[in-house]
C-alpha cells in the first residue's frame, strides 16, 4: 500500500503516518515544516519506519509546482490523506502570509489529478 500524506508532520498527519507505517505501508509525507513541533513530528516519524518505506518531503501546499513534482515523482496512491494546511488554532506568527486556505484547496484538485488516485480522504 502506499499513502501520500499532506501537513503529514502536525499533530493529525503524525499520527495517521505512523499508523500506516505500523500496517507496513510506504508512506510519502509533504509539509512545510511551519508549525511548531513539526520537526520533533518528523524525527519521532523517521524512527518508526524501515527499509525506506518513508519518504519525507518539505514543500509549502501552497507551491503547485512543488507538490505536483512530489506526484509526479511518487505517484500512484493507493490513498491520499489530505490534512495539510494552515488552521486557526493558536498563535502562527511564524506561518507565511501566502498560506491560505484557497491554495490549499487547489493543492486537493492538483494532487487529485495527477496522483492517479479516485480520491482524497480529506
Amino acid at each position: 500500500m502506499k499513502v501520500l500524506i499532506t501537513g503529514g508532520c502536525g499533530y493529525l498527519g503524525s499520527n495517521l503516518a505512523a499508523s500506516y507505517l505500523q500496517e507496513g505501508a510506504e508512506v510519502i509525507v509533504v509539509d512545510a515544516l511551519f508549525r511548531r513541533g513539526s520537526a520533533a513530528n518528523l524525527a519521532w516519524l523517521e524512527n518508526q519506519s524501515f527499509g525506506g518505506q518513508f519518504h519525507f518531503i518539505q514543500s509549502d501546499l501552497a507551491d503547485a509546482e512543488g507538490v505536483m513534482a512530489v506526484v509526479r515523482r511518487h505517484a500512484p496512491f493507493d490513498y491520499i490523506c489530505h490534512v495539510g494546511g494552515v488552521g486557526g488554532v493558536g498563535s502562527d506568527d511564524h506561518i507565511p502570509a501566502g498560506s491560505s486556505p484557497r491554495l490549499v484547496d487547489q493543492c486537493s484538485w492538483n494532487i487529485q489529478c495527477a496522483g492517479g488516485c479516485s480520491g482524497i480522504i480529506p
